[in-house]
């Protein structure tokens, strides 16, 4: 695939679910953001994270850490089916809104080697973009070689396809405008990082460790670690607030908006 063709958007779970009230989705939010999306006539794919639907229960079943004992195999189902109500929650919004959306349960085509990913079957998704289906994938409950089993992230799933798929861009909708230099729900004077050039950014991942609440799959410190991945290999990477309207069908528009700009320096 050509470069400049395909984007790939990252919903944190954040941003679509209620954070504070398990398995509660933002409705309006969610709406908000699939209208922008059905503008867009471009190829696309929809990743999105687990929010108060995933997290929670995995984090209970210690599923992020692999098999241990028994208990965690319906741990492991009960993860992937409430990240499956989340999914076709969206679904059904994006359909609403006349956007061919078609799930793509990571389960069933990713499997992982302590935590990495290590195979997917990535030519169906191929396929889909080439019909001009959108499809959409979620972190998930996945089978991995050493550990028996783990959690994927939505952000991990985001970086290994947009390399792989050759994606013009990457755009990560959060919660917040952008990466900041510091959390900032706890420092008021945290300044919004507006551009930064991936080498920079490497610099800067100790800067992000320890912000982090109930998500299983690492916070922004793992959030960046995916963002360098797939910015080092030549995808352009944006993060912006999905809770500001218009902001995601700017960018989508290839307009400038507030956020934070990923560039690899040459």
């Amino acid at each position: 695939m050509k470069k400049n063709e395909l984007i790939i958007l990252k919903f944190g779970g954040s941003v679509i679910t209620d954070k504070e009230n398990p398995f509660t989705a933002r409705i309006d939010v969610i709406d908000q953001l699939t209208r922008e999306i059905s503008e867009y006539k471009g190829k696309m794919i929809i990743i999105h994270g687990g929010g108060s639907f995933g997290h929670s229960v995995a984090h209970k079943y210690k599923i992020k850490e692999g098999y241990r004992e028994t208990q965690q195999l319906v741990g492991f189902a009960e993860t992937h089916l409430s990240m499956q109500k989340l999914n076709t929650i969206i679904l059904q919004r994006l359909i609403k809104y006349g956007v061919p959306a078609v799930p793509v349960p990571p389960l069933s085509i990713i499997t992982s080697e302590n935590g990495i990913i290590k195979e997917m079957g990535y030519e169906v998704i191929e396929k889909m973009i080439n019909m001009n289906f959108v499809p959409v994938l979620h972190g998930d409950t996945i089978l991995d070689e050493k550990m028996g089993f783990t959690i994927v992230s939505g952000d991990q799933i985001a970086a290994y396809l947009s390399v792989k798929l050759n994606a013009a861009r990457l755009i990560f909708v959060l919660d917040v405008d952008g990466l900041y230099t510091n959390d900032p729900r706890k420092f008021p004077k945290a300044k919004l990082i507006e551009e930064i050039d991936v080498q920079t950014l490497k610099k800067m991942v100790n800067t992000f460790k320890g912000r982090k609440g109930v998500d299983v799959t690492g916070g922004i410190a793992e959030k960046v670690r995916w963002i360098i991945y797939a910015a080092e290999r030549g995808t352009q990477v944006t993060l912006i607030n999905g809770n500001a309207v218009g902001r995601l069908k700017r960018i989508l528009r290839g307009e400038k908006a507030i956020g934070t700009y990923i560039y690899s320096k040459i």
